[in-house]
């Protein structure tokens, strides 16, 4: 919200701002800063870390986006597919195709089912590595691991339901499995692969946690949807996300260094 408020001195009449942000919250948060017509939705398939300051290292090439229109005329969130598309959108497309390193295209089941494909994924791994500090293979191996991730992505399912956003003709129950098989065969196919949310959480730096499971909470709410899963593991993550965002200090006896993360690796003599 805060970002896009920022933009709004930069935009063009008819220009808009196109949201990238993991979760299922952004566009509603730019749209109240700028209004619902100045906001494209988008969401991204990337593999990169940061290496240094303003240095981004991607590790898989090319790199996905997908985007299109979130927004109805009256601020409504759209549930046509073939709505995503507009004349802004398709000149955005054209200029995206120039890019190298990534493909571009608009998102061909809408714009919010799109974002809540993304959810599926993101919303539930992130905040269960952050948790468990365990790597994707193990999550999705460990039998009672795996129930409990199950579980959160079942959260996220019947809440893109409730909203009229999973994919036209596709069931809570096919959506779900859909992503545990992907997830399962990327775990068996990169042994050790981890998410930017356990990745934060670990190194002790904010994390994503409050837009990842905070949103699938505030979304289940608004739609009547129960989410113990997600509320659980914002619950576990939320004293060291305080600490991380200096808002509230704490340290644990008798752990070196006292921080509930890892600790830089003292230089050897």
């Amino acid at each position: 919200r805060d970002a896009a408020a920022q933009c709004k001195p930069f935009l063009a009449p008819g220009g808009c701002v196109i949201t990238t942000q993991n979760g299922v919250e952004a566009p509603l948060q730019a749209a109240d800063a700028l209004g619902h017509r100045s906001v494209v939705a988008s969401s991204l398939n990337v593999l990169a870390y940061i290496d240094g300051p303003g240095v981004v290292s991607m590790k898989a090439v090319p790199s996905k986006m997908a985007f299109g229109e979130a927004f109805a005329e009256d601020g409504s969130e759209l549930t046509d597919p073939a709505a995503a598309e507009s004349p802004r959108t398709a000149r955005l497309l054209q200029a995206l195709r120039q890019c190298k390193g990534v493909t571009s295209e608009i998102a061909p089941h809408g714009a919010w089912p799109m974002i809540w494909e993304k959810a599926l994924l993101m919303c539930c791994i992130g905040p269960l590595g952050a948790v468990t500090r365990a790597s994707l293979d193990m999550i999705t191996t460990v039998p009672e691991t795996r129930a409990l991730w199950k579980a959160a992505i079942t959260e996220v399912a019947e809440c893109a339901e409730a909203k009229g956003h999973l994919i036209k003709g596709k069931t809570v129950e096919q959506a779900v499995q859909e992503v545990m098989d992907r997830m399962t065969k990327q775990g068996q196919d990169q042994p050790g692969v981890t998410q930017s949310t356990l990745r934060d959480v670990v190194t002790g730096k904010p994390s994503e946690i409050n837009e990842l499971s905070g949103g699938i909470i505030r979304a289940g709410a608004s739609v009547g949807v129960p989410t113990p899963t997600h509320n659980f593991m914002l619950a576990a993550l939320l004293p060291q996300e305080l600490r991380a965002r200096g808002e509230k200090k704490y340290s644990l006896m008798g752990v070196p260094g006292g921080a509930p993360h890892v600790q830089p690796a003292t230089p050897s003599l």
